[in-house]
């Protein structure tokens, strides 16, 4: 009825979107394994480079930074 060059051209529309839709399930894969491996390497800092961090966002006026900066050098 609808002859084989009908056929020919949903079955390649069909194949792009499986390929493409692997493409992209493998890409969000890859994305959210590197999400989680990257928040593994926060719990490699030492309290200092945490203290910094807090100082840098305002979380710790300068006085208690020195303080506290002095405590963990000891």
């Amino acid at each position: 009825m609808f002859g084989e060059t009908h056929w020919m051209s949903g079955g390649g529309f069909h194949m792009w979107f499986y390929w493409g839709g692997l493409t992209l399930l493998f890409i969000f894969m890859f994305y959210l394994l590197g999400r989680l491996l990257g928040k593994s390497s926060k719990v490699d800092k030492t309290p200092l480079q945490i203290l910094d961090e807090r100082y840098a966002r305002g979380e710790v006026e300068h006085d208690v930074y020195e303080q506290m900066k002095a405590d963990l050098s000891h």
